[in-house]
């Protein structure tokens, strides 16, 4: 005990106090690492979601670019995934739903192209024009099955 109050007094310290420093410093010195780890990861990651909000900007036109040169090449399976898609993800952009419902025209399936421009319509009161003109086009080719049978 007298041999431990002389070693405060005089600096020394006992290897309890030793190993003890010894075990917080490494603690802390991993304490700094690893912040400086998360730092940056999180600068990665926020210029990550800055690099992706972006890109997003122009997602809609992109991919209805995409659908229309797949609708010209002739790929309508391709076309029509990718505008059904664009009905789900943006359905605001009502251009996706009238190229969709002209696509299932297109692949005779008149009473699902029906529906896609029946139910645009339905919750867009003034819409283009256009839509109610693909909407007669498709109900008289329902007609014509109709009388054809």
């Amino acid at each position: 005990m007298i041999k431990q109050l002389l070693g405060k007094a005089f600096g020394v310290k006992s290897a309890n106090e030793i190993s003890s420093d010894k075990v917080s410093g490494k603690i802390k010195d991993n304490l700094n690492r690893f912040s400086q780890f998360v730092m940056q990861k999180k600068d990665s990651a926020l210029k990550e979601f800055f690099t992706i909000k972006e890109k997003s900007k122009n997602l809609i036109e992109t991919n209805y670019k995409l659908g229309i040169s797949h609708l010209e090449k002739g790929n309508l399976s391709d076309a029509k995934m990718r505008f059904f898609l664009m009905t789900k993800f943006w359905p605001k952009f009502h251009d996706s739903h009238y190229q969709l419902a002209y696509i299932l025209s297109l692949q005779q399936e008149h009473l699902k192209a029906k529906k896609v421009i029946e139910d645009l319509i339905a919750k867009n009161s003034e819409i283009d024009p256009k839509f109610h003109e693909l909407l007669n086009k498709i109900n008289a080719n329902i007609e014509s099955i109709k009388i054809d049978e």
